[in-house]
């Protein structure tokens, strides 16, 4: 059993870090700068949380969030300072022998290029919603892609959920992100799993076990089950 939080400035990867050191091996921290947040920061920020970031690396589970956001990134100078901080988080994340959680909203082609050039190792597509066509790419690398509250109603979603291997397939809830109007919390991960469970046409237990290797081959998470 465990939970990964992960921060998105300076102020939330602090929060983070404490609250995984408190709770330790049940809550488990990720640092990092979001794109969409980044675009606010005046540069001397940005320094600062990055900084920040290198200096408790080896404190941290996984990095992120961080990755690119083409939603509100709509011009060339601003993707290209979403990208060179993608670059650092990356390289971070391979220096550490860990996990990078990518966000890739409107962006998910130029994010998993970004990946494959860098020779991005272990890599989580955070509710990921490119098309199917990138399946390939995410299981030559042995990558791994979530789905969250989405699935549960969205037909795209479900498809992409059903055509990608089990093994290269994550869970998630996001929350607080709200989604149909309601903030999505940690308990909402069952009603995620009963809908991948019902579109792969396995049980429950066989979707739970996957998630637990894999749970525990990323993140490090105890097992609490038998797999």
């Amino acid at each position: 059993i465990g939970m990964c939080s992960n921060g998105e400035d300076l102020e939330s990867n602090e929060q983070v870090l404490a609250l995984s050191q408190s709770i330790p091996r049940l809550v488990f921290a990720g640092m990092g700068m979001h794109p969409k947040n980044l675009l606010e920061w005046p540069l001397e920020y940005e320094e600062k949380c990055r900084n920040w970031i290198q200096d408790h690396a080896p404190e941290a589970d996984f990095f992120g969030e961080t990755g690119l956001d083409y939603k509100y990134a709509n011009a060339k100078p601003v993707r290209e300072r979403q990208a060179r901080a993608f670059d650092r988080m990356i390289a971070l994340s391979m220096e550490q022998g860990k996990p990078v959680n990518v966000h890739s909203r409107d962006a998910g082609a130029s994010a998993l290029k970004q990946l494959d050039v860098l020779r991005a190792e272990k890599v989580l597509l955070h509710w990921f919603n490119g098309p199917p066509e990138c399946i390939p790419i995410i299981v030559d690398h042995d990558w791994k892609a979530s789905v969250g509250p989405s699935v549960l109603r969205e037909w795209t979603v479900q498809e992409f959920a059903r055509l990608l291997p089990l093994e290269n397939l994550c869970l998630e809830t996001d929350g607080p992100v709200a989604f149909l109007g309601v903030s999505a919390d940690s308990t909402w991960i069952l009603r995620v799993a009963e809908k991948v469970a019902e579109i792969k046409g396995i049980s429950l237990e066989e979707l739970s076990k996957v998630q637990g290797r894999i749970a525990r081959s990323y993140f490090g998470f105890r097992p609490s089950v038998d797999a």
